[in-house]
Order: C-alpha cells, then sequence, then structure tokens
C-alpha cells in the first residue's frame, strides 16, 4: 500500500506543477479532469487502508503512517481543486 500511497503522492505534486505552470483554459479543464481521477484513485487507496485496519492491522505503524500520508495527500488536493475554480 505505501508504494501506492508514494505513486498518488507524486502525481498530486505533477499535477500542482501543472497547475502553476498553465494557466490557459485548456490546460484547466485538463487539470480538472486529472484531478477528478486522483480524487477517484484517493478514495479507493482509502478504501483498502480501511479494509486492512478492520482485518486486524489498524496497529500496524505501516498502515498508520499510509493512511496519514493519505489525509495529506487529501488535503493537497482540495487545496489544488480550489485552485481551479478561482
Amino acid at each position: 500500500m505505501t508504494g501506492l500511497v508514494n505513486v498518488e503522492e507524486q502525481l498530486v505534486k505533477l499535477v500542482a506543477q501543472q497547475l502553476s505552470a498553465n494557466q490557459t483554459h485548456h490546460a484547466l479543464g485538463v487539470i480538472k479532469h486529472e484531478l477528478k481521477s486522483l480524487v477517484k484513485v484517493e478514495d479507493k487507496i482509502a478504501a483498502l487502508l480501511d479494509k486492512l485496519a478492520d482485518q486486524g492491522l489498524a496497529d500496524d505503524a505501516m498502515l498508520q503512517q499510509d493512511q496519514a500520508d493519505l489525509l495529506q495527500i487529501d488535503a493537497d488536493l482540495a487545496a489544488l481543486i480550489a485552485q481551479t475554480k478561482k
């Protein structure tokens, strides 16, 4: 799961770079689509982490770190989505 969380984090960073570099109408549309896709992926990863926690891994340090990292990714995605609405 850590690998998935890390990949998601890198993708969010790439979209953030795109957003800061491209403010054209077309680019913004593409970025909004990418953000929607990333939110869906983040939701699926969160569901998988919840399932693992429910299966008895809630006290696992690596799982807890993945959950904390995913919360940060969620906050980053929310901030990027807010930027696209300005």
